[in-house]
């Protein structure tokens, strides 16, 4: 497979724009110089119409000589739907075939100033247009701009446009519009004016100005050194007599001018600047950039747009940006652009540079839906002093100890820091411990307190997979991290911590621990090793051989009972002698004699018997030492099917029996004397706790366009549960535990394809049937390719493809496809040693981007992520992958992120190494439709903002109002995709969004509140 670059040519002018830059190259810049500071009152009179509640001043309506009553058009003040105060206009348009309006005041205008209209648009039926008008001192009409708003119904939009007056205007005013050709009524509200004048004016914005060398004044030259193609013209001009001309032959480099550093106030970080120009283009595409930069001169923000109207027509170029937190200056820049051929030409006029309006906000406040996916669940367990103790998985995890002969209940606390809990252990003080695996904290339960204590964190690590015990007051515990992972101590008696280091270079995970009276054992994943360290001289250790020493997966928990070792090897049991290291017995994961993952200590009836579940019959069985060998427990003893996570002896009735506990929480006791197995014992005494959303996707009900009358939303928690909420009845119609680990959902046409880790399993789930224990159903058991998590999804006409992320310690994802009629296919290691973590399909064209970032434990063996598109009637790549050349970065690692926008452009989110050093995300849009896949504009924003998960994508949802919500950067965020200009939503980190029917913004935060559902609700919802 072969993978090429686009022919885009750079635009890494930061290097070449900075003083430092520009100093080394002899070309000292102009001295920084402070724009004027924009006046943004609104130039409207009584804009909310709340002057008088029955006429409207300042306002007239239109047409101005009243239509017959019986027209049934109407304007008139209203207090029935207001967006602010306490009135509104009401314009009703009930005639097909005449027009009614209502204009502004006429206000004064410059025709260098650029002016923004917002106003609050309440479409009920039909539509509604909004124009800015401009007129000369006589009033005749000389241009205008328009949108057209179209709903959603009953709810408030926020409009905004643009306009510049041509260069004779003198005057303009608003014009709330509904045309001849519509019926309908709408409700309007707060309506803005403002002016936000041109702070280059002094500064040879039209190219007007030239020196006694022809030179012309005030722009600096890119690159710096250029002696050809910049040129000034009387041949085109968009106003004035003159224009610069841009001659470009080379298609390997690009021409242009760049503006000094314009200081910005000190006030500016987070407030909007825009820059504009008009361009007539040739066959290149000028290119228009607003960049800024701190004190250092290194580039901190960059917003671009290409020019893609007709050749020989003017056309205006226009970007926004949030100006950044460290940014102290910014430099407008504009260039000849790419796909030049044969000597084209273009020319620009009139650059703007000013501050803007902050894009409009159609939301309310944050909404709390409360707690979303609920599930009972425990990852480890431990028993002593008659009682069995664990932790229920959550965002608060809750503690229980049980009395371990009946299952009631003695103790039971929520545990704040607590999330899930695989790590347990009771020491030989008595007491039980427990780690946690979102943080290196340890706590301790006192059984005769009945107290929990905080003993704060005991690894640098954050995760704590698995804790063991000595007969001497020491517990071990395994950790993990993004470099090797660890074995520690704890000295229960005074608390002193020691760090084994590294248990094995490159391996990321001590998943397993083991403790005898004079060895502690660490097992590694996600290639398996197992060390043995000499306790008294933790200096001293070997590596016990193991068969597949140094392959994939984990070893999980090790035991020792009387000098024989037993290893959890991923679904494995392999049993070794402790002091030879002879392999006794090693069971197979696909053989029906199966292992689960735990094994009871030695029967106290026979110590030659221990006790496990095997989940091919999911019944008991027993491994007998004295032959080395495993059966079935005769008659059958059937568990349930969920998997063992703690098994121990305890006295019930005057003798012993095994204690069972599964990991949804249920509870078992095995009597070998008799042959029974107690019913579940514990399950209605215990809560469901809330956890951590890990997903969240939109049923196509929830389209605005759709057909279907239901919008529903797929939750996914974490590390288990599925919810699905209903927006039209508010509520959630399905929170259970199942299918597991749900890591994104797809759907086509009648069915939810829900995505599930580990195994990358994927389960079919029928919303007409409702949940049940057979509905999810498995829909695809594994995939080839050792896939784990099946992260992207998008539909087709008859099909639907996932985007997958390899199991630990590999690299490479598959792409999987199901086709109705033929089931599943799948093509590993799609895009060579890379994840596929974004998908959207277009007819019978896939588009899909990727992360350098495979498997937990393995590091990336490639650095650039890269863009693929595929035909899926043929099955054939359509280009060569490519990366995509985004302004600014030099390096995206995540290109997490696809939609195609109502513009029809391939719309992309992106987080990698920036030109200017650090990293960053951007947003970009392509021209899907040629060889060249030309970036037509994009922006870089969050400079320095944490990437978050390495193939978990940025959401990418169009509005109803049709601006572009993500959580780009993991904040929720709104961006105009005219402009680029955005807004932030929300401060704290947001990992998943879908939008619902009427736009409501849907999503999902951490820490405290990370197991609710919030919202932002559209103004009227």
């Amino acid at each position: 497979m072969t993978t090429t670059r686009n022919r885009h040519r750079g635009f890494g002018i930061g290097a070449v724009v900075t003083a430092a830059v520009l100093l080394g190259l002899g070309l000292v810049p102009p001295a920084p110089t402070a724009p004027a500071t924009a006046d943004s009152v609104n130039l409207l009179s009584n804009p909310g119409f709340e002057e008088s509640a029955t006429a409207i001043s300042h306002w007239t309506r239109f047409p101005s000589d009243p239509l017959p009553p019986d027209s049934n058009t109407s304007v008139s003040v209203s207090t029935a739907h207001v967006h602010s105060a306490q009135n509104s206009v009401f314009i009703v348009d009930g005639n097909g075939s005449a027009a009614v309006g209502l204009f502004s005041d006429f206000v004064n205008v410059t025709a260098d100033v650029n002016y923004t209209v917002g106003a609050s648009i309440r479409v009920v039926t039909g539509s509604t247009i909004v124009y800015l008008k401009f007129y000369s001192s006589l009033g005749v009409e000389l241009g205008q701009v328009a949108k057209t708003v179209t709903g959603p119904a009953n709810l408030w939009t926020q409009v905004r446009l643009d306009g510049t007056p041509p260069s004779n205007a003198t005057k303009a005013r608003v014009l709330l519009y509904s045309s001849s050709a519509n019926l309908g009524t709408a409700y309007a509200d707060d309506v803005t004016l403002t002016a936000h004048p041109n702070q280059l004016k002094e500064k040879n914005p039209g190219f007007e100005m030239l020196n006694s060398d022809g030179v012309i004044l005030n722009w600096l030259k890119y690159p710096t050194a250029t002696t050809v193609g910049i040129t000034s013209t009387t041949a085109q001009h968009h106003t004035g007599s003159k224009s610069v001309k841009f001659t470009d032959s080379d298609d390997s480099a690009q021409v242009g001018l760049y503006t000094a550093a314009l200081m910005l106030p000190a006030n500016s970080v987070g407030t909007s600047y825009s820059a504009s120009a008009y361009v007539m283009r040739g066959t290149d595409k000028p290119v228009l950039a607003l960049k800024f930069y701190n004190s250092g001169d290194a580039q901190v923000g960059n917003s671009m747009q290409a020019a893609v109207g007709d050749p020989g027509q003017w056309e205006q170029l226009r970007v926004e940006s949030v100006v950044p937190a460290t940014a102290t200056y910014a430099r407008v820049l504009i260039t000849s652009g790419t796909d030049s051929t044969g000597g084209t030409e273009s020319y620009i006029d009139d650059v703007t540079f000013a501050d803007a309006d902050p894009v409009v906000s159609a939301y309310g406040g944050g909404v709390d839906l409360g707690e979303a996916v609920k599930i009972r669940k425990t990852l480890g367990g431990a028993f002593g002093n008659g009682q069995v103790y664990f932790a229920l998985d959550g965002a608060i995890g809750e503690f229980y100890a049980l009395d371990a002969a009946t299952g009631a209940v003695d103790f039971q606390q929520a545990v704040p820091g607590l999330t899930e809990t695989h790590a347990v252990t009771v020491g030989s003080d008595g007491n039980a411990y427990f780690g946690n695996t979102s943080s290196g904290s340890l706590w301790k339960y006192d059984p005769a307190a009945k107290k929990v204590t905080a003993l704060g964190e005991v690894t640098s690590d954050d995760f704590i997979w698995d804790l063991d015990a000595s007969s001497d007051g020491m517990l071990y515990g395994g950790t993990s991290s993004t470099e090797n992972g660890k074995l520690f101590s704890y000295n229960t008696a005074g608390g002193a911590v020691a760090d084994f280091g590294t248990v094995f270079a490159g391996e990321h995970y001590v998943r397993g621990v083991g403790v005898d009276d004079d060895y502690v054992y660490a097992g590694t994943g996600g290639n398996r090793h197992l060390i043995r360290y000499l306790r008294s001289d933790p200096t001293q250790y070997t590596e016990i051989p193991l068969p597949g020493d140094g392959t994939g997966h984990f070893i999980h928990n090790i035991w020792s009972y009387d000098n024989m070792l037993y290893v959890r090897d991923a679904t494995k049991l392999i049993v070794l002698d402790a002091t030879t290291f002879q392999v006794k017995l090693e069971t197979q994961v696909t053989s029906p004699d199966s292992f689960d993952g735990m094994i009871s200590p030695p029967s106290p009836a026979n110590a030659n018997l221990l006790y496990f579940r095997n989940p091919s019959s999911n019944s008991l069985w027993t491994y007998n030492v004295s032959g080395h060998s495993i059966q079935e427990v005769l008659p059958k003893v059937t568990l349930t099917s969920s998997t063992t996570v703690a098994m121990g002896w305890v006295t019930a009735g005057g003798h012993q029996v095994l204690g069972i506990l599964s990991e949804d929480a249920s509870y078992r006791t095995y009597d070998p004397q008799s042959g029974q197995l107690t019913p579940p014992l514990t399950v209605p005494a215990l809560d469901t706790v809330a956890v951590n959303l890990n997903s969240m996707a939109a049923s196509p009900g929830c389209d605005t366009t759709a057909s279907q009358p239901t919008c529903e939303l797929y939750l996914g928690g974490y590390i288990s549960g599925m919810s699905i909420f209903d927006e039209g009845a508010g509520q959630y119609a399905v929170q259970e535990g199942s299918p597991g680990q749900i890591v994104q959902t797809g759907f086509l046409k009648d069915r939810a394809y829900i995505g599930t880790y580990p195994d990358a399993r994927i389960y079919s789930y029928d919303p007409s049937q409702g949940y049940s224990i057979t509905n999810p159903s498995l829909s695809l058991t594994s995939p080839p390719g050792n896939e784990d998590r099946p992260i992207a999804f998008a539909t087709g006409t008859d099909k639907i493809f996932v985007g997958s992320v390899p199991d630990y310690n590999t690299v490479g994802g598959s792409l999987l496809t199901y086709t109705e009629g033929s089931g599943w296919a799948a093509e590993p290691d799609f895009v060579p040693d890379q994840t596929i973590v974004s998908l959207a399909n277009r007819g019978d064209t896939l588009f899909g981007g990727t992360s350098i970032y495979g498997g937990l434990g393995k590091d990336p063996t490639t650095t650039t992520a890269q863009l693929f598109e595929l035909n899926t009637a043929t099955g054939n790549r359509v280009v060569p992958d490519w990366v995509p050349e985004i302004p600014g970065m030099a390096t995206p690692e995540l290109l997490g992120g696809l939609s195609f926008g109502p513009d029809g452009r391939l719309w992309g989110a992106a987080y990698g190494q920036l030109t200017e050093g650090g990293t960053g995300f951007a947003i970009y849009a392509m021209n899907p439709d040629t060889t060249a896949k030309e970036i037509v504009k994009s922006t870089l924003i969050y400079y320095g903002s944490a990437r978050g998960n390495t193939w978990r994508e940025f959401y990418l949802d169009w509005g109803p109002d049709g601006m572009l919500y993500t959580n780009i950067a993991r904040y929720v965020t709104v961006i105009d995709p005219a402009t680029l200009g955005y807004r932030k939503l929300s401060t704290g980190t947001t990992h998943v969004l879908a939008l619902g029917k009427t736009g409501t913004i849907y999503y999902g935060t951490t820490g405290t509140y990370g197991a609710h559902l919030f919202k932002f609700p559209r103004l009227g919802d």
